[in-house]
């Protein structure tokens, strides 16, 4: 019971704690100021499980054979060993998997959809991050160049379905995106 102004108040469920309590503010906050109010209680802690690699330990075992000549000694990566590559090189390891049959068919449209994405990041200047990369490491230029790709995905995407050009999406980049070098501007 405490008093809150001139009548007393009873709480009478079970409080679970203040770190829950804090998560679950977090997790439905919409505002930014208070996000970045509750942030402050937070701290980034590795997992001792899977150390950081942000996969169950079935998503860790399963590796991936590629017959791209660059892999030579390295051909038959995990998924954490392929998303520790930069975005040039898992272009070319996803290029040339070796795979039967049964599971090139199983796994046609996720790779044409893994290549798609490679390639429009590849091709926005980003050649150089790797998927293991959390998006707060991110600069302010290489997340808006990220968006960009996202809403052209979604554009192609798009397309793909209704079958028709994409002749109503008209982008206006009225500056080149921050932190963009004027090398990559011109792609």
């Amino acid at each position: 019971t405490w008093r809150s102004g001139d009548v007393p108040m009873k709480y009478g469920g079970r409080f679970g704690g203040i770190v829950p309590e804090l998560l679950d503010r977090h997790r439905g906050a919409k505002s930014k100021p208070l996000i970045a109010q509750l942030e402050q209680y937070m701290t980034h802690a590795q997992c001792i499980d899977c150390r950081g690699q942000r996969l169950s330990p079935q998503a860790r075992s399963v590796r991936i054979p590629t017959a791209s000549p660059r892999f030579a000694a390295l051909s038959n990566l995990s998924l954490p060993e392929v998303c520790e590559l930069s975005i040039q090189d898992a272009v070319e390891f996803f290029a040339e998997l070796r795979l039967d049959p049964t599971r090139a068919h199983i796994a046609a449209e996720v790779l044409k959809e893994i290549r798609a994405r490679l390639g429009f990041l590849l091709n926005v200047g980003l050649e150089y991050l790797t998927l293991a990369r959390t998006a707060p490491t991110l600069s302010g230029g290489e997340a808006q160049r990220i968006k960009l790709v996202t809403e052209l995905s979604k554009v192609r995407d798009d397309v793909g379905r209704r079958g028709q050009k994409a002749a109503h999406t008209l982008y206006v980049l009225d500056e080149p995106p921050v932190g963009l070098h004027m090398a990559g501007v011109e792609k």
